[in-house]
């Protein structure tokens, strides 16, 4: 009998791929093993073992599994169901999801290395100068391309490569290298030969004229009475000075053994356990509330207002689930949340917290996924962005999304394109974990599934502590400007209240959701604007370095002090970001420390917590920032939020636009006052009277939910519609066009829904690509399978047609 197994490569291959094994091999594998296997004729690749079987190939002779990497697998069945679900709704391959889902060191490749070939004779005269040097340094030698560059000095050389295989004058070889790199430490402990106790004693006299060696020796004993123990030099170094020299001559002697041994990452920094505050009456209610709710439904809605204290309620549940031995999964929208709810968590739970995001290393990550996996109970509590869902949980029994209404849960680039808050309510009802969705303005979909009784609601609509919410004040600018009373940036009534609060002792915040100094540098005299070469955008002014940089590939060049095109000096800047904002207020407020916190002051690993203490600390008076700071902070002394434009987000070409601003808008309000004072929020407008300002000023979710709803019917969105966006990508514009005119027609024989466009998108070019796109809108009675099933079948015949091969097909279910 022949035995086979189906393999999932970390490949955008529509299917997984068979191989044959061994009846031992298929005696120790089952579903989740990680196995080596070869790809194509010269290449190794890890794939996750997907199914076992005996049926024969029909269409390919199956190779065989070169290596079994794992003595368990190490991912879960769960998971893999779970990954099939997300495969199937938002229509990418599994492998895509498992490049996704692994960090890459679980995920090992072959390295391409050569070697001379030993058993055939090199006829020297035939060899120029690279032959020559490259047969120099592969004697003895197994080296990558680049290592060879490297030794030789040499460039170009794979066409030398090439004529040495052909005359088999060297041979290649694969190289399975593994990625992960685990964490070593040296340790100390007494020789077994110096257990007894009398050698023992014999040893400490014989160093009584080595004072250091005998100090050393003590304080091993010390540590570690029993003798048997490996001890941490650095635990020993803590209580000692000890030398290297030191530690060498005790080894030297036989008393002493060193060893390097594996030790986990630290993660986080140990902090004692206090005691949790206790909760309001209002919490307690909604606490009990919830958790009635979940014995109705799977998935609650806590909707509640900002410092309404609902991490608290978080952590009640949490505590509850823990106690259980069950794990408990926290989504965060952002990497820049993390530190302050992590401190508040390891606060209350000690060290059964764990974190998981990009932010960590891939080493870190990956011993986060094993502790995980065995349901350590170090990772009891994990804390993450949207890649945690991915974990392979054993025993879950909480998710918990935290801002469920953040367009940060939604998966853009690259594949798999998934919501990771829809994705955790299927994920949650698969395993029967329960699911509650937390946000103090809930996305339009999510509200109405509480209305429609899908999922249940319960509200916390008082402030923790009974403060008050921020007055929310508008500064209509249009009549500020024709009064004359702006100054830079800022109105007088803006600049006045951040003057009053800073003379009270208290913090403030300023709010703009666009980095850079300005977004337009433009020539007064010929009506110049920088353009980025690669993509259909103006060139973003950066004052700092003196640069206009593009924000979608990075392209940059340096700013010059005339036009380019006509040579006159008259270059102005139109607009304004966080840069040029820090600017006025530092010249407006010379005595009063100002930090910024966006993606340029942030790009380093410990970056977002050093800021957020600090300013925590009151070692800055105001806070600039972007989106990043609007999402859960939690600062006590913060009194006054200035939002410096509230129009910024209301006319994007998007239906979610007005929604969107709302949240953005409650969320930043929500930063003052969150403690004792009443806190005060001003919005710069030009459109005061605007409904969705309206609806902020008066904490009017209602409006603006009953409105969008209104509107969304009329025109049939989400949720009275399924969108499906296919983009098409290609440095050749015409390529694009016809490729976008082709899906175009073979869809037209979809039977249900609409389709819209081809159309290019508001940005038709990004990096050197064209971008075009067809939108499918599906009604709510549209067999959404059956179009999905049509819609894979399109993209067969286009990835057959030769023409096209080299455009990029990007299918978006779900593009919000």
């Amino acid at each position: 009998m022949a035995y086979y197994v189906d393999v999932i490569l970390p490949l955008a291959v529509p299917k997984a791929l068979t191989y044959r094994v061994s009846e031992e091999q298929f005696e120790k594998l089952t579903i989740g093993f990680r196995v080596a296997v070869p790809l194509r004729k010269s290449s190794v690749l890890t794939g996750i073992v997907e199914k076992l079987h005996s049926v024969d190939p029909e269409v390919y002779e199956p190779r065989e599994v070169e290596l079994i990497l794992d003595n368990y697998p190490i991912v879960t069945q769960q998971q893999l169901r779970f990954w099939d679900w997300i495969s199937h709704y938002y229509m990418a391959t599994k492998g895509e999801i498992i490049s996704a889902a692994l960090p890459s060191t679980l995920l090992l490749k072959s390295e391409t290395i050569f070697e001379v070939n030993e058993g055939i004779q090199i006829e020297q005269l035939n060899l120029d100068q690279t032959m020559y040097l490259i047969l120099s340094v592969l004697k003895g030698s197994s080296l990558k391309i680049s290592e060879i560059e490297n030794h030789t000095q040499l460039k170009r050389i794979l066409p030398s490569i090439k004529k040495m295989l052909d005359k088999n004058w060297i041979v290649v070889k694969q190289k399975l290298e593994d990625k992960y790199r685990p964490l070593v430490s040296p340790h100390l402990r007494i020789h077994p030969d110096y257990w007894d106790k009398l050698k023992l004693n014999s040893a400490i006299q014989g160093l009584t004229r080595a004072r250091k060696q005998l100090e050393l020796l003590l304080e091993i004993i010390k540590l570690n009475p029993t003798h048997r123990l490996w001890i941490k030099l650095s635990d020993i170094r803590e209580k000692l000075n000890v030398s290297s020299n030191t530690i060498n001559s005790l080894v030297a002697k036989g008393i002493i053994q060193k060893n390097m041994i594996s030790i986990e990452r630290t993660l986080l920094d140990k902090i004692r356990k206090q005691k949790p505050k206790p909760l309001s009456e209002k919490q307690q209610q909604a606490l009990n509330e919830i958790r009635g709710r979940f014995t109705e439904k799977n998935t609650v809605l806590l909707h509640g207002v900002t410092s309404s204290g609902k991490t608290e309620v978080y952590m009640e549940l949490m505590d509850q689930y823990a106690k259980e031995g069950l794990q408990v999964l926290y989504l965060l929208p952002e990497i820049s949340l993390t530190s302050q709810i992590v401190l508040r968590l390891k606060v209350r739970f000690g060290q059964i917290v764990t974190v998981y995001h990009s932010r960590y290393n891939l080493n870190e990550r990956t011993e986060v996924w094993y502790k995980v996996l065995s349901a350590a109970k170090k990772a009891r509590i994990i804390v993450g962005t949207r890649s945690a869902l991915m974990l392979p949980f054993k025993n879950l029994g909480l998710i918990i999304v935290d801002e469920e209404h953040e367009s940060s849960y939604k998966q853009t680039d690259p594949a798999p394109r998934y919501n990771a808050r829809d994705s955790a309510v299927y994920l949650g009802r698969i395993i029967g974990a329960n699911v509650l969705l937390g946000s103090a303005s809930p996305s339009i979909e999510t509200y109405r599934n509480t209305t429609i009784e899908k999922y249940a609601r319960v509200n916390l609509i008082e402030r923790y502590g009974g403060v008050a919410m921020p007055k929310i004040i508008t500064i209509d600018m249009g009549e500020q400007n024709r009064n004359k009373l702006v100054k830079g940036v800022f109105s007088e009534t803006m600049l006045n209240e951040i003057k009053e609060t800073l003379d009270r002792g208290k913090q403030v915040i300023l709010f703009q959701n666009r980095r850079g100094y300005s977004p337009i540098l433009k020539c007064t005299g010929c009506g110049y604007v920088p353009e980025c070469k690669q993509c259909d955008v103006t060139l973003i002014f950066h004052q700092f370095n003196s640069s206009l940089c593009c924000h979608l590939c990075n392209y940059s060049i340096e700013k010059t002090d005339s036009c380019p095109v006509c040579g006159t000096t008259s270059l102005i800047t139109k607009g304004f970001g966080t840069q040029q904002i820090q600017e006025q207020v530092e010249k407006f407020f010379p005595d009063n420390p100002v930090v910024r916190m966006d993606k340029d002051t942030t790009s380093k690993k410990r970056s977002f917590d050093l800021i957020l203490k600090d300013f925590a600390k009151k070692k800055y008076d105001i806070l600039v920032g972007t989106q990043m700071i609007i999402k859960g902070l939690d600062f006590k002394n913060v009194l006054l939020v200035g939002v410096v434009d509230a129009d910024h987000s209301l006319n994007f070409p998007d239906f979610r636009s007005f929604e969107r601003t709302f949240q953005i808008l409650s969320q930043v309000a929500g930063r003052a006052g969150r403690f004792d004072d009443q806190g005060k929020v001003l919005l710069q407008t030009y459109n005061p009277r605007n409904s969705v300002i309206q609806a902020v000023v008066n904490y009017d979710y209602n409006r603006l939910y009953r409105s969008e709803l209104r509107d969304r019917h009329t025109f049939q969105y989400p949720p009275f519609s399924k969108l499906i966006y296919i983009t098409f990508k290609h440095r050749q514009k015409y390529l694009v066009d016809d490729a976008a005119n082709w899906f175009s027609r073979i869809l037209g024989r979809l039977n249900c829904g609409k389709i819209l466009g081809p159309g290019y998108p508001p940005i038709r070019r990004i990096n050197n690509k064209y971008h075009k796109q067809i939108t499918i809108k599906l009604d709510n009675k549209d067999p959404l399978t059956e179009a999905k099933t049509f819609l894979r079948e399109c993209k067969e015949r286009f990835d057959a047609v030769n023409e096209f091969r080299g455009v990029r097909v990007n299918i978006d279910v779900d593009p919000y």
